[in-house]
């Protein structure tokens, strides 16, 4: 009898501890779930610049965001979708994301989400409007942007800053190497007086992370840069134009192709013709 009793109190133990009688249930939401999967699909879409495919999956992401009524998702997902928008090359859709994003933002309090809108907005206005301090705890994606636009405004000496602002507090993880890239282009492309190192060591160190995360197009522009700064050789310079030609071709990007072309032409050179 006692044995019994023990069994039965011992299955009753087991029982409730695989209920989860010490601890709450883990309850699965599908559309957070969703909304994960969307996002990460158009990231990477984002990174191999295929702005249709973004532009669809952060769609997607953001009807998941809406139907979970999570603010915060909202207004990042309105981001990504202006991103996408913006990357296609249509502003106006761009600028209508941005809005919603911007005003979800402003209503809840969410700072970063707020800024990130706000420095695109200006951007997307040629340099008008009011941009965030570049404070310490400014995430990397902000203060890239931030970078872009003062260096923009030929604000050049915050602009160093802002860049080596993403560099510090990057991680190495794909996105982050892709920000690091960009501040690095970013940084070669300054004056001289404002920048740490001279171009040569920014390209060859933007265009090692970029080959080295699957960036064709913005591989190729780091090879027109090289193509273009007299710091190379000719016969860099050279090589460097003919593997962005190459690039473009088989994206069939028309327009930079032709500039490949052109700076070939420029340094007396056509696909066959005369060295210097």
């Amino acid at each position: 009898m006692k044995v019994m009793l023990y069994a039965c109190l011992l299955i009753t133990s087991l029982s409730l501890s695989a209920c989860g009688g010490k601890g709450k249930p883990y309850i699965e939401n599908p559309y957070e779930n969703q909304m994960k999967d969307f996002t990460h699909i158009g990231v990477n879409a984002m990174h191999e610049e295929r702005w249709k495919s973004a532009e669809q999956a952060f769609s997607r992401a953001l009807q998941m965001a809406q139907l979970l009524s999570d603010p915060a998702l909202e207004a990042r997902a309105w981001y990504n979708d202006a991103m996408a928008w913006k990357g296609m090359g249509n502003i106006v859709k761009a600028k209508h994301a941005l809005q919603q994003g911007l005003q979800i933002s402003q209503q809840y309090g969410l700072f970063n989400s707020g800024k990130r809108a706000q420095v695109q907005w200006v951007i997307l206005q040629d340099g008008k409007g009011e941009l965030p301090k570049l404070e310490a705890n400014l995430p990397s994606d902000i203060a890239l942007s931030l970078a872009y636009i003062l260096a923009k405004k030929k604000e050049f000496y915050t602009a160093e800053q802002a860049y080596q602002h993403v560099l510090r507090h990057t991680d190495d993880e794909k996105s982050g190497l892709l920000l690091q890239a960009r501040a690095m282009l970013g940084l070669a492309a300054l004056p001289a007086d404002f920048k740490a190192m001279q171009d040569t060591p920014w390209l060859k160190q933007a265009l090692k992370l970029f080959r080295q995360v699957g960036a064709p197009k913005k591989t190729a522009q780091t090879l027109m840069m090289i193509a273009s700064s007299q710091r190379y050789p000719v016969e860099q310079r050279r090589d460097a134009a003919h593997r962005a030609e190459t690039i473009y071709h088989i994206l069939q990007d028309k327009r930079g192709e032709a500039l490949a072309k052109e700076s070939l032409q420029g340094m007396a050179l056509l696909e066959g013709g005369e060295h210097e």
